[in-house]
Parts: C-alpha cells; structure tokens; sequence
C-alpha cells in the first residue's frame, strides 16, 4: 500500500520539465583610459609614510626657491630702493638733534625696502646714540621709504662742575647738550650742586649715589602739585650727601627761586630707622607754606616730625620761629 502511494507521488513529480537558466545579456562596460605618468610614477613607489613626507619637503623646498627667486628679482626694481628717511620723534626734540639723528644711518643707495639688514643696521646705530632712550620701531613703507620711530632722553637736570654743567636725564644719563641751549625750555632744567664724582661719556648713566639722590627728591616735589605751584624749585644742593661735610645736617637741601632752602635729609628712598616717612615730609612742608605766604630767604626743616613748625631760621641767621 506505501509503495503505491509513493508511485502516485513520484509520477507527477518525474513528469515537471527541469527550467532553463536565462543568461542576462552583460552591459558594455566603458573603455578605460589608461594611468596618467603621474599616477604610474606613485603606483611604483611603495605606500611608505617616509616617502611621502620626503615628497611633500621637496615640494615646499621647490616652492621656497621660486619665492627667494622672485624676492631677489623685486628688490632690484628701481622704484623700491630707499631714498627717503622719517623719523618719528618727540614734539620737544629741537632741530639740531633732528639733524644728528637723520645723519647717523648713513647712505642708503643701493638698499630696497625689502632688505631686512637695513632695518637692523638702523636699529643698531639708533641703539647706541646717546640721545636715544629706545628705538620703538623701524620699518619700511612703500614704495621707497625707511620710517625709524625714538623714544629720545630729554635733558632735565644740569650737574654744576667747576667751570660748566653737564646734563642728565631723568634717569641720570648724561646727553651731549650744552646748558645755555636747555636753561629757558619749559619745564626748567634745574640744577644739582655738590656731585664730587667724575662724568661718564654721553649715553651712559652717571651711577653717583648723590646724584641719584639729588634727582629723585627734585621728582617727588614736582610731582606734588600743592607744593610745586607755590614754589619754583630751581635746584638741589648734595655736597653733604651722606655726611661728607658735616655729619648730623641734611644730606640733600632743595634750592627754590628767593633763595627758600628746604633741608630735606636723606632721599626719598632710604629705609633707615628714625627716617621720617616720605607723605609726612610732604604733609609737613605743606602745613608750613600754608603758614607762610612769603617763603622766601627761609629754610625749612622737613627731616624730623617733630620741627617746631618746619621753619628754623633765615639767610642772616635770625630766628624766624
């Protein structure tokens, strides 16, 4: 009975025709052209990461001499070569200190805005000219001009030796003027007595103690306005800096215009004990000029707190107070 039924299964089965497979037709594909030199010439260079950094240093390398090369070819065109010098400068500077500083750089024919080594052969002679606090800047502007910006020294202070003056800054750096050209500029050169050390060349600094000294007590009254409308400071007398002529008196006595001298003491600076605080000098030399409407022929007496008033006497050596 199985078997039977297997026949009857089998026979329809047996009967089916197998499919035939239909075979798509293939698509043309597009001729591909062949590798351009470019691309041969890498497929022959192994996938090396040393390689191609190589590859990439001779490419900027290549690009670095083209530009040298059209650098150099510019800087030879007529109409970039230096022919005029400006020179930025403080509104006090006169016109012979002009004329000194336009000649130092020195001929520039032959030079184009684009050589560096102009900029700083000017900054190097600039660098080393007494006159010159700091050269802020030099540059050059197109087409065919060098521009050189100074911060300069101005003269403030005039240190009386025997016969002549020699002039500082405020930082105490000699400068190569003469006293007669500087004695009516605004504000006033005042004068330092009393320096027993010898000068330096222009453009260095004069590292005297009693300069030094001298020049910082003349700063702090100038700047104190309540003190400086009322009195023309003309100078400072430091001949007993230190006590070199008589110890016990003031190392620095200011010198104001009706011959008022302001025994002051030790410098502004000094941190020694029993000094007198340098607001309450101030404080103290104001208290006494309120008192007194016509300072003049009068010392006053700042070195102690205690002064009795500030006011010790006058030019005959009477008591005044």
């Amino acid at each position: 009975m199985l078997s039977s039924v297997r026949q009857r299964v089998e026979e329809p089965l047996a009967a089916r025709k197998p499919r035939r497979k239909v075979k798509k037709p293939e698509r043309a594909r597009p001729a591909r052209s062949g590798p351009g030199p470019l691309r041969r010439l890498l497929g022959r260079i192994p996938p090396r990461p040393a390689v191609h950094a190589a590859l990439a240093l001779l490419l900027i390398a290549a690009a670095g001499l083209g530009l040298a090369h059209v650098r150099r070819h510019v800087s030879r065109l007529d109409q970039f070569q230096l022919r005029h010098l400006k020179l930025e400068l403080p509104a006090w500077c006169k016109p012979e200190i002009e004329a000194r500083l336009r000649a130092l750089p020195g001929d520039f024919a032959g030079s184009s805005i684009f050589d560096m080594e102009v900029c700083r052969r000017a900054q190097n002679v600039y660098r080393f000219e007494p006159w010159v606090r700091c050269v802020e800047a030099v540059r050059a502007e197109f087409p065919d001009t060098l521009v050189v910006q100074l911060d300069l020294r101005r003269p403030r202070f005039a240190v009386a030796r025997d016969s002549s003056f020699v002039l500082v800054d405020r930082d105490g750096y000699v400068v190569p003027a003469r006293y007669q050209d500087w004695a009516d500029a605004e504000p006033p050169v005042q004068v330092v007595w009393g320096v027993a050390s010898m000068p330096p060349q222009p453009g260095r600094r004069w590292r005297d103690n009693a300069l030094q000294g001298g020049i910082e007590t003349l700063a702090v009254i100038a700047a104190r306005q309540s003190i400086s409308s009322r009195l023309t400071i003309t100078g400072a007398d430091v001949s007993n800096y230190g006590g070199r002529r008589r110890r016990g008196e003031s190392d620095i006595d200011v010198i104001t215009q009706g011959n008022c001298i302001i025994l002051w003491g030790r410098p502004p600076s000094t941190r020694t004990v029993g000094e007198v605080p340098l607001e309450a000098k101030l404080k103290h030399l104001e208290k006494v000029l309120d008192h007194t409407p016509d300072p003049r022929g009068i010392k006053i007496n700042v070195r102690f707190a205690d002064a009795g008033g500030g006011i010790i006497g006058n030019d005959e050596g009477g008591a005044v107070r």
